[in-house]
């Protein structure tokens, strides 16, 4: 959800999934519907992030792609920073750091130093011990706790906003 052109971003990305799906390239389809997501959540559009991210996900599950499952996992994080979901997205940070050790594969370096802002701010937001608590939850989880709250429908925060 890094600033930038998100008008061009999301031309450029429905192209690459209608191609993906034409050629049948099912997994390119999940990367496609999170790079959406990514975008509608660049543009202040919550529910239709969450609804992209969470439908890239269900296909991550389907192939059991699990680098895509931390990547899912870190959006809909990045998704409840921005609506104030504030617990879970320290879940969903601590399962997607927990699966990515398990992996051994990091995230995109700068996907890392935008997420490690977010959490920052998370992190000042709830208070250490809070988040320390909430995180240590997430990275506890099993992979299936983790996707069944990644995949948890989304819910109406007491602002109005919706929260993923």
């Amino acid at each position: 959800m890094a600033p930038g052109n998100h008008e061009r971003a999301g031309t450029w990305h429905e192209e690459a999934l209608a191609l993906r799906r034409e050629t049948g390239d099912r997994l390119g389809v999940a990367v496609s519907l999170s790079n959406l997501g990514l975008v509608a959540a660049g543009t202040g559009d919550f529910a239709r992030a969450a609804a992209l991210t969470g439908a890239s996900l269900e296909l991550d599950v389907e192939f059991s792609n699990h680098r895509n499952l931390a990547d899912s996992f870190e959006n809909l994080a990045l998704i409840a920073v921005a609506t104030r979901d504030d617990e879970r997205a320290a879940r969903l940070f601590g399962a997607a750091e927990a699966l990515r050790t398990r992996i051994g594969v990091p995230g995109h370096p700068g996907d890392r130093a935008y997420n490690e802002r977010r959490i920052a701010n998370l992190r000042a937001r709830m208070g250490e011990t809070t988040f320390a608590a909430v995180w240590k939850i997430g990275r506890a989880m099993s992979l299936d706790e983790a996707i069944a709250d990644a995949m948890a429908p989304t819910r109406r925060h007491p602002s109005g906003a919706a929260t993923a």
